[in-house]
């Protein structure tokens, strides 16, 4: 969905590889100097996120280790030695090699922190690490209330045109007064780059929702979890 399929389509939470753009803010701040390690296992899905953090990273100017794993594999002698003196890690996989990793970091006597992408952040890797499990920093979707507020009022926005049996191609000028309407009594205003004066938005609604040029709302779509023996919770060790 990178190619968007059209100026009225909007994306309020990012895609899988906005997790490299979001874990830069963690990392940059945990690293205390020293170069952060990137450690992948290979799949398109993880060697993405990777690439988008590397890059991320040397954009602020802040040296950087990769590495990449097999998955399946159960043993990582090798990568320990390489990652155990980064200021940081961060590993895009799944919770079996993540899990591994972390145990053999803790008994290498490394206490560098580690963060992992959302999809370590399951069931089946806490009940089968439990003793380094709330030692991983994961990555999960935000759902803040701003989040959620705005993507409420977009499905009323997109109920009532439907109700009115019109669009903004049929009837320009029905769909602004629907708009305006609907985002006056939610106290939300939509604003996407460039169309600003499209929809002659009310100027004294509450707060703004920026997208970029291709329909990408500019909101945090993750942010930083711990297991804390019983859910997934908001944890800000890292900053």
């Amino acid at each position: 969905t990178a190619k968007r399929a059209g100026p009225s389509i909007f994306r309020l939470s990012g895609r899988d590889d906005a997790q490299g753009l979001d874990a830069v803010r963690y990392l940059s701040a945990a690293h205390g100097g020293k170069p952060v390690a990137i450690v992948h296992d290979r799949t398109l899905y993880a060697k993405t996120i990777a690439g988008q953090t590397a890059a991320a990273l040397m954009e602020k100017k802040i040296e950087i280790i990769t590495a990449t794993i097999v998955a399946g594999d159960k043993e990582y002698g090798k990568l320990i030695a390489k990652i155990k003196d980064a200021g940081a890690v961060f590993f895009a996989g799944f919770p079996l090699e993540a899990g591994f990793i972390v145990k053999e970091l803790r008994a290498s006597g490394s206490n560098v922190p580690l963060l992992a992408s959302e999809s370590v952040g399951t069931d089946e890797f806490v009940a089968t690490f439990p003793e380094v499990a709330q030692q991983v920093f994961v990555l999960r979707a935000q759902l803040s209330n701003q989040l959620l507020a705005s993507g409420t009022t977009a499905v009323r926005l997109y109920a009532q045109v439907l109700g009115g049996a019109f669009g903004p191609v049929k009837d320009a000028a029905g769909w602004r007064l629907l708009v305006n309407d609907a985002l006056a009594r939610h106290h939300h205003r939509l604003i996407a780059i460039g169309m600003e004066n499209t929809f002659g938005f009310p100027e004294d609604l509450t707060h703004d929702i920026a997208f970029d040029a291709t329909g990408n709302a500019k909101l945090d779509s993750y942010t930083l979890t711990r297991w804390n023996g019983a859910v997934w919770e908001t944890n800000d060790a890292l900053r």
